[in-house]
């Protein structure tokens, strides 16, 4: 058993609580189990009981053992002075002293817990389906499911825009560079985004702007710094690129900012993907929409969709690779790859822009994006759409995968509102 449960019992009040006494014999009656403390301390802050003939307001504290307490070393920790009662399953005679040198009351819930509440707990724990209340799931109504799938979404979200927020401090607060940065990496997908991310940084947004009226310096720039300039090429174009490089390098300083062309990864990519492609995707896309944050920030999916899909320079209609042709016209980016990039940059951008700001409407244009764009389709979107949970769009597919990994995978189904319906056995019979 897990302590996780014990706490669940404790907040819930899911165990008998009439003649319920300390190990010492004084009636104890609970008023408000307190908050749960997710940070250092105590299990519960701010509870109110009342032990004998003294009512108290403090701390509550919960093992599996009594013993638990001098394992923890809490002895030794003023942070649990305020604790007015341990809470065990199972008392084994281990008392509960104070840093301060005073005791605390101990109480046990053994044989107190419901019976059907830990069975399916254990249930749950013991599955061995991805998905552990997978026998039990369609007995829950449907407004808890869709609660907890918005619940899971909002904190994806959240998730995301915090590894945003923390570029944003190494940027020092600079939104352009960050945006930038955001989109770059997205341009690299799995296999490229490294490459991409690092190029990003070593060529600021501010100096591919002063640029952003040429399209032919902004991918001299973008695959000079790549490292990826065809140097065997005599295409007019690419003799261009080179040319229009000469002159950049030197005026940036950015002889030392090469990448090495090893680092970037074409094997067993497809053409369309090839990040040469890619790149010139990304310089069309630059000089199309210059201001890159304002635009991520204030359009709505049909404007992002079109933007992404620019189409690229003459040549790369034509070529994926330097000295490469194709016999595909118009390499523009494809619309499940622009939509990737729609709900990986562009809805954490808004939420993390929203958090800053502490404006509610970005993060609503985050979800609103989400819920314009197509639902995802792989294997654990599949499974989900088996047990008849929504599927309908970017941001059903995007909370049933926070779902999966972060709740089912780990089997925190104590955290999960889905997974407390079952254990309190409010499901509607088959």
């Amino acid at each position: 058993m897990q302590e996780a449960f014990i706490q669940l019992v404790w907040l819930l009040g899911y165990f008998d609580k009439k003649g319920w006494t300390t190990a010492a014999g004084e009636k104890i009656e609970v008023y408000s189990p307190g908050r749960l403390n997710k940070d250092a301390g105590p299990d519960f802050k701010g509870a109110r009981l009342k032990i004998g003939a003294l009512q108290w307001h403090g701390d509550v504290e919960l093992h599996l053992k009594s013993s638990g307490w001098q394992q923890h070393n809490h002895q030794q920790d003023p942070a649990y002075n305020a604790v007015v009662l341990h809470v065990v399953l199972r008392d084994d005679g281990a008392a509960a002293i104070r840093q301060d040198g005073t005791q605390v009351p101990v109480a046990s819930l053994q044989e107190r817990i419901n019976p059907g509440v830990y069975e399916r707990y254990e249930q749950l724990l013991s599955s061995l389906h991805a998905i552990p209340c997978e026998p039990q799931i369609g007995q829950v109504s449907s407004l808890t499911r869709i609660s907890m799938l918005d619940r899971a979404l909002m904190q994806r979200l959240e998730r995301k825009a915090g590894e945003v927020l923390g570029l944003l401090q190494q940027n020092g607060g600079d939104w352009d560079e960050t945006a930038w940065q955001l989109l770059a990496r997205g341009f690299g997908f799995k296999k490229n985004a490294e490459p991409f991310s690092v190029l990003s940084r070593r060529l600021p947004h501010k100096i591919l702007l002063k640029h952003s009226g040429n399209l032919q310096q902004l991918e001299a720039l973008l695959f000079g710094v790549a490292g990826l300039l065809g140097a065997s090429d005599i295409h007019p174009w690419v003799m261009g690129l080179q040319r229009e490089w000469q002159l950049l390098q030197h005026k940036w300083s950015m002889q030392e900012k090469v990448l090495n062309p090893n680092q970037w990864l074409f094997f067993r990519l497809r053409p369309a993907n090839f990040p040469s492609l890619r790149l010139a995707q990304l310089a069309a896309l630059l000089k199309h929409q210059p201001r890159l944050f304002s635009f991520l920030l204030h359009s709505g999916a049909k404007e992002l969709l079109e933007a992404l899909q620019v189409e690229p320079s003459a040549y790369w209609k034509t070529h994926y690779h330097f000295g490469r042709e194709s016999k595909e016209a118009v390499h523009r980016l494809g619309s499940s790859s622009a939509e990737n990039l729609l709900i990986n940059v562009v809805a954490p951008l808004k939420v993390a822009y929203g958090r800053y700001t502490d404006q509610q409407q970005p993060i609503d244009d985050a979800v609103a994006l989400l819920q314009a764009l197509p639902k995802e389709d792989n294997q654990v979107i599949r499974y989900w759409k088996k047990l008849d949970m929504p599927t309908a769009t970017a941001a059903d597919t995007q909370g049933l995968l926070e779902l999966f990994n972060e709740y089912c995978t780990p089997k925190n189904c104590l955290q999960c509102s889905i997974g407390l319906a079952i254990l309190k056995n409010d499901i509607t019979p088959a």
